[in-house]
């Protein structure tokens, strides 16, 4: 498929601020409709320097006992938790910076 595109992606993933692991095209190009009218979409995994993974990890435990504290005065039965929800919105938020 990234030969039909007929681009060079490498400035796209150079111009990240942090290492990439692996990046891939995902979309209409990936699934086999390219087209030239459309854009391309890539997806990839970064390796975040360490002080930003502890970042992460601290406001990830302290919205985990906001979420404790809400589900317990929820009158809710069985309130459902949003842990996982709660981690990739933090990590998504974090990327955008």
């Amino acid at each position: 498929m990234i030969d039909a595109l007929d681009r060079d992606l490498s400035p796209v993933i150079a111009e990240q601020p942090d290492p990439v692991l692996f990046a891939t095209v995902s979309g209409a190009h990936l699934y086999g409709f390219p087209s030239r009218d459309f854009d391309v979409d890539l997806r990839g995994v970064h390796l975040l320097p360490a002080v930003d993974r502890v970042r992460v990890r601290a406001d990830v435990e302290r919205l985990h006992g906001v979420l404790d504290e809400a589900q317990g005065a929820s009158a809710l039965p069985d309130a459902p938790t949003a842990y996982d929800a709660l981690h990739d919105l933090v990590v998504r938020i974090r990327l955008k910076g």
